[in-house]
């Protein structure tokens, strides 16, 4: 065997690993061996960790290692420990990635029920539509750059029929993404549905629509009233012929087109577009538009049959002012009965066209016709607004021309309180002291209006009369020669002819007797 020898002493065999022989207890190693043999087993150490270790160990204390073994022993509670408690690492990535679930959370409930727009919009799906309003307000305060908010609240108002806010809001809505082109579009529609908003302000809101959409005919078209009301002529025309060259078809526009020319003084022009529609639906206007020509070229004949074939063709907006246009040409050549007939058209067209109503007072007026005069100046004079101070003036006149001072001061008083103290109203009350044999009062009031218009004819024809009765003949002529001078032709049919005859003898007086004219004068 491997591990057996014989004793040196008594030769039988024994273990060589023991110190002595079991039989007869010699030594087997010599001193040195023995000695070698205890320092290892005093000084035995870890196999794995190197750690000394006691004899008669079995686990090494430093690292838990099984001297028997040469494995290590794991201490089961503190590996159990150990899986309960994770590294910090793995703690720091749960934490963040808990916070990234909140936040995608919160984003999420945000977007449902924080988002201003998307509230708005629940809103007005639940039938709120006012607190929606209120959100997007709310919001826009301290957002105030925000286009989509911007346009959401101006569609709400546009909703609601609120056209004013809503032209506020699409206009800031498009001033923010010029590009956008409902804004622009709609800016302008609310703007012309408010009716707070000038012409010129609508013209501005188109012109930048147009921009974005240059072929939309009706965008033309209504950029072209809002110039023509802005008082644009040249602009209007400019529009129109655009919407001519986008819809060459389109009578109504067309006809636009040469009212537009008729007014910015182009009657050949004018007669074109007219023409252009005169066999189509729109007849009856354009055969008014050329009666409106004929009348611009001073053509009396020509007009009267225009207008005649007009109402002739069938209904027609524009006949009203188209008649009024031919009386007041006929009353200024002094033609005051054909003046009234069409003047009475005009009214049977449209009853309350108050200058038709004036016109055909002051035609009437002119036949001598005074009371059937006075009915019209009188419900002209009783309603504010256009023509209300010439009227009463006149119904003062046809009073006094009744010799009813009182009356026609009466007539006069709502001027007076209300501050139309025109060179007109200076006359007519001049007139009045007149008929009260107030002569230095009336002299004063005919000063007064020469003063305060020196163009106002009748003023100087009243101022000379009075100086004539008062024998100051050389300053009677010349306020009269004046009157002639300011009248002119205008005034055929009047008592121009008669005052040119006044003048003429009071010249041929002072031209037989100029001593005694000159003493006249002097002593005035």
């Amino acid at each position: 065997m491997a591990n057996t020898i014989n004793c040196p002493v008594c030769g039988k065999l024994t273990d060589s690993r023991l110190d002595s022989c079991p039989h007869c207890g010699a030594y087997l190693k010599s001193r040195r061996q023995r000695h070698q043999a205890q320092a290892t087993a005093q000084k035995k150490t870890c196999p794995r960790c190197a750690s000394a270790v006691q004899p008669g160990d079995i686990i090494c204390v430093a690292c838990g290692t099984n001297l028997l073994t040469g494995q290590k022993i794991v201490d089961e509670a503190k590996l159990r420990q150990r899986r309960r408690t994770l590294p910090a690492g793995w703690l720091i990535g749960i934490a963040a990635a808990a916070a990234l679930v909140l936040v995608i959370i919160g984003l999420w409930y945000y977007a449902a029920t924080g988002d201003p727009r998307s509230r708005a919009k629940r809103l007005v799906a639940q039938g709120r539509p006012v607190e929606a309003q209120g959100v997007l307000e709310e919001y826009i305060a301290r957002v105030p750059n925000d286009a989509p908010a911007i346009l959401d609240l101006a569609r709400l108002h546009w909703n609601a029929e609120d056209f004013a806010k809503a032209a506020q809001a699409f206009s800031k809505a498009a001033s923010l993404d010029p590009s956008n082109v409902e804004a622009a579009e709609f800016a302008a529609r609310a703007a012309a549905r408010s009716g707070k908003s000038s012409p010129r302000e609508m013209a501005d809101l188109l012109l930048r629509t147009v921009a974005l959409k240059p072929d939309d005919a009706a965008l033309w078209y209504t950029l072209a009233l809002a110039r023509g009301a802005a008082g644009d002529l040249p602009g209007e025309i400019e529009a129109l012929e655009r919407v001519v060259a986008l819809r060459a078809t389109d009578d109504s526009a067309h006809w636009s087109l040469g009212v537009a020319h008729a007014l910015n003084g182009n009657p050949v022009l004018a007669s074109t577009e007219f023409l252009t529609v005169a066999s189509g639906p729109r007849k009856a206007e354009a055969l008014a538009g050329l009666g409106f020509v004929a009348l611009l070229q001073g053509n009396a004949d020509d007009a009267p049959r225009r207008l005649k074939e007009a109402v002739d063709a069938g209904p027609l907006e524009s006949a009203g002012q188209a008649y009024v246009a031919l009386g007041r040409m006929l009353l200024a050549q002094g033609a005051f009965t054909d003046a009234q007939v069409n003047l009475e058209e005009a009214l049977a067209a449209q009853p309350d066209n108050r200058q038709a109503r004036f016109l055909r007072g002051l035609c009437l007026q002119a036949r001598g016709r005074n009371q059937e005069a006075l009915p019209d100046f009188e419900t002209l004079a009783g309603s504010p607004g256009e023509f209300a101070a010439d009227a009463a003036i006149q119904a003062a006149n046809i009073h006094l021309a009744a010799n009813a001072p009182d009356k026609a001061r009466r007539a006069l008083d709502p001027l007076a309180r209300g501050g139309g103290k025109t060179a007109a109203f200076f006359t007519a009350q001049g007139r009045i002291a007149l008929a009260t044999d107030d002569n230095e009062g009336a002299f004063q009031s005919f000063d007064t209006a020469v003063r305060a218009d020196p163009t106002y004819a009748s003023a100087y024809l009243e101022r000379g009369l009075l100086h004539i009765r008062r024998e100051a003949i050389g300053p009677g002529l010349a306020d009269l020669d004046q009157y002639l001078k300011l009248v002119g032709d205008a005034g055929a049919g009047t008592r121009v002819e008669e005052v040119r005859g006044l003048a003429d003898q009071l010249r041929q007086a002072a031209s037989s007797g100029p001593g005694k004219t000159a003493a006249k004068e002097g002593g005035a």
